[in-house]
């Protein structure tokens, strides 16, 4: 079989963590059994980044010499349920190679330890209903045997010593994110029955170091800020807790954490849509004001900018859609009425389910209101499928064909479902309107638009 190499080069802005160097040649080279798709991205500090997107090759080399270290990368070879995902951690200097059975090169000792860590992590992981279940003198002794294995991984001693700091954190963060999380968890699963946690339970994550500006690679350190953050706006009863979130990071936590996860904390404001336009603008002002050589919030920039084209106020998009038919219609069709654009995937069951609970609130306003459904999945065939299965409205379901569809860069579309309100002019009233599940949410928004 034909040999195929693909040598690309990246070079990415973002300098949190580490040190950079562009004369020290640091490379990862990935050989497949097969001429297979590969799909290799970049999880930095502040998000993931795609290097190689679905490319077909047997061989690839990738030349990271002018990067940020240590970083982290995850490839995936296949796709659907028989893909198989390998994670890499590198250091300047590094030349590993990940061959379809091995690891080699410099470099390549943390890596072997690196994805048995992972493996033993996806293999002794609770699944959701064992952690209902379970009781907290368990669940603290689960956590407590895990700790101690894991930390195990990090006793060998050919592994780096910035690789043992990495690990370490990363095993005593899980720990401490999963201690803080747990009593919420419990509540919620009970339905908001009190859950109480005896004297010394938070003693492991009262004691950790909070503020490490050393631990920003690890997801899990990650996870811990946002469960302290958390914490912190249920025992203060911050009203706004994206504006909370951030005074506690800028007050109590050092200039290079309260950059980075302040920064997360708006961006997942914008992504989720619960930050409004004139919301995102004042906390990015600010925080460009506190820190004024960050790097960080170039990043938000982009997502700012995303979201002003679609933000409450502005005309809704005024392009097409493709009907069962397959023909092209365009949405403004549907101005002079209010509109509802239900977003969905066949794929997708929170979709479907909500749809039932949309039905009444149709037939309720059948005369002054528009409700259409508009689904990102890829395949036509998925999606007709679908509306078959369910039996769903034929007439009013268009296809968008996925998320870099205009319709869903427009509406900067990133989770499903997703409900979008627009008023009689065709201007967008509430690009992220409440689910029919929440129905008198809802009906409340529905009632501005018609009176």
């Amino acid at each position: 079989m034909k040999n195929i190499t693909i040598i690309l080069v990246v070079i990415l802005g973002l300098v949190v963590v580490g040190c950079s160097s562009p004369q020290v040649e640091t490379t990862l080279k990935v050989q497949l059994k097969n001429t297979e798709s590969i799909k290799i991205h970049k999880r930095n500090v502040v998000n993931a980044k795609v290097l190689l997107k679905d490319t077909i090759a047997q061989e690839v080399r990738l030349d990271l010499s002018n990067e940020t270290f240590p970083m982290l990368l995850e490839y995936k070879v296949g796709e659907g349920q028989k893909a198989k995902k390998k994670y890499v951690y590198l250091e300047q200097g590094n030349n590993v190679i990940f061959k379809f059975d091995s690891i080699k090169g410099v470099g390549s000792e943390n890596n072997v330890v690196y994805n048995e860590y992972k493996q033993h992590k996806f293999k002794t992981g609770l699944s959701p209903l064992k952690l209902i279940d379970s009781s907290l003198a368990f669940y603290m002794n689960y956590l407590e045997e895990n700790e101690r294995t894991e930390l195990g991984f990090i006793k060998r001693s050919e592994l780096s010593p910035d690789f043992k700091r990495f690990l370490g954190n990363d095993i005593r963060y899980f720990r401490a994110a999963k201690t803080l999380s747990f009593p919420n968890l419990k509540r919620n699963f009970n339905k908001g029955e009190d859950f109480d946690v005896p004297d010394g339970y938070y003693s492991y994550s009262d004691t950790i170091q909070k503020d490490n500006s050393l631990a920003l690679l690890s997801s899990y350190y990650d996870a811990f800020l946002t469960q302290y953050l958390q914490q912190e706006m249920a025992r203060v009863a911050h009203e706004n807790s994206y504006d909370g979130q951030i005074k506690v990071l800028y007050e109590e936590f050092g200039s290079k954490v309260a950059d980075i996860k302040a920064t997360k904390v708006i961006y997942q404001g914008i992504r989720t849509k619960h930050l409004d336009s004139k919301d995102q603008s004042l906390l990015i002002a600010e925080h460009k004001s506190k820190f004024p050589e960050s790097e960080a919030i170039e990043f938000i920039m982009e997502e700012h900018s995303k979201a002003l084209v679609s933000a409450n106020g502005k005309p809704a998009f005024n392009g097409v859609v493709e009907n069962t038919d397959g023909n092209m219609v365009e949405l403004l069709k549907y101005s002079g009425k209010p509109l509802l654009i239900d977003v969905w995937a066949s794929w997708c069951s929170p979709c479907l389910k909500n749809m039932k609970f949309l039905e009444p609130i149709k037939e309720k306003y059948k005369d002054e209101l528009c409700v259409i459904y508009v689904s990102v999945d890829e395949k036509s065939k998925d999606w007709i499928t679908a509306i078959e299965k369910n039996n769903l409205s034929a007439n009013v379901n268009y296809l968008t064909r996925g998320k870099q569809s205009e319709f869903a860069k427009f509406y900067d579309i990133s989770n499903v479902p997703r409900y979008i309100l627009i008023d009689k002019e065709g201007n967008i009233a509430n690009n992220n309107a409440p689910s029919p599940a929440k129905r008198e949410l809802l009906l409340a928004e529905i009632e501005k638009l018609i009176n």
